[in-house]
């Protein structure tokens, strides 16, 4: 099957299947890192809810106490 491909031919099948697979890499590289900072992001923000929770005295929205 690949054995009657002509250099240039070869030479573009390679081209194709890195570029394809260097693209795969590189959104697989991207999407890590949006998850890190979206999962960095989640933990900084549940942190911080925490500690509101703990100086509001765990009272809810409607709460009338002062």
């Amino acid at each position: 099957m690949f054995g009657d491909l002509t250099p240039a031919q070869s030479l573009l099948i390679v081209w194709v299947t890195g570029s394809l697979l260097a693209f795969i890499v590189s959104c697989l590289i991207l999407w890590l890192i949006i998850r890190g900072a979206v999962l960095s992001a989640l933990r900084k923000h549940a942190a911080e809810q925490r500690e509101l929770g703990r100086d509001a005295g765990h009272r809810g929205p409607g709460d009338p106490r002062p």
